[in-house]
């Protein structure tokens, strides 16, 4: 592409259109799930033509998981950062879930967005998004077991379960209102982290 040709792109780009077309698209699929938001669907939320959508993106499939991979990104950092500071399996723990609570309760269509992709059966998670996850897993697997801090029959299935499964279903029923007009806050997280303990320390 030559320099005229960016210049041209560049021009045609608002940044704003796109922000929409992202909100859109996360509003979409929390109220009808993946299959049910179409492109059109997703423009006309957007207030966009179809074709500008086309424009920056070749389809729904590619869009969407730009998305799914901003968020995870998200998720994966909150998770390095507190096991960066890692001191036992419990003080990691309690801390990672009441930063989740926190990241929730900043952009909880966010959270309904990932946790409705991840329940979907027709959409697929990478297999580098999954690897990511996994080797995370695996880390904390070692480090809880060195220490002795968890169970030796313990494996990286607890482990995901406890980091990725529980809290997130969970806070997302408090989403829902499930639980009635129930506060994610620092008492739901030290719940769900006592909850998540137990597991793993079986």
């Amino acid at each position: 592409m030559n320099i005229h040709s960016l210049i041209i792109m560049a021009r045609i780009t608002d940044p704003s259109k796109l922000e929409k077309i992202k909100e859109a698209t996360i509003s979409l699929i929390v109220e009808k799930g993946y299959g049910g938001a179409s492109v059109s669907a997703i423009a006309a939320k957007a207030g966009v033509a179809e074709g500008y959508l086309y424009r920056h993106y070749t389809g729904k499939n590619e869009l969407v998981h730009q998305l799914f991979n901003e968020n995870i990104h998200v998720f994966i950092e909150h998770v390095r950062k507190v096991m960066d500071e890692y001191i036992n399996f419990e003080s990691f723990l309690r801390k990672y879930i009441l930063g989740l609570v926190e990241l929730i309760n900043r952009s909880p269509d966010k959270t309904k967005f990932f946790v409705q992709l991840i329940n979907d059966f027709t959409f697929e998670v990478s297999d580098k998004t999954k690897k990511q996850v996994f080797s995370i897993c695996n880390t904390l697997l070692k480090l809880g077991k060195k220490k002795h801090e968890i169970s030796d029959s313990c494996t990286i299935i607890d482990i995901y379960t406890v980091i990725v499964i529980i809290p997130l279903q969970v806070f997302s029923l408090y989403l829902k209102g499930f639980f009635g007009k129930v506060k994610l806050d620092k008492e739901s997280a030290s719940m769900v982290a006592t909850t998540c303990l137990k597991i793993v320390r079986k």
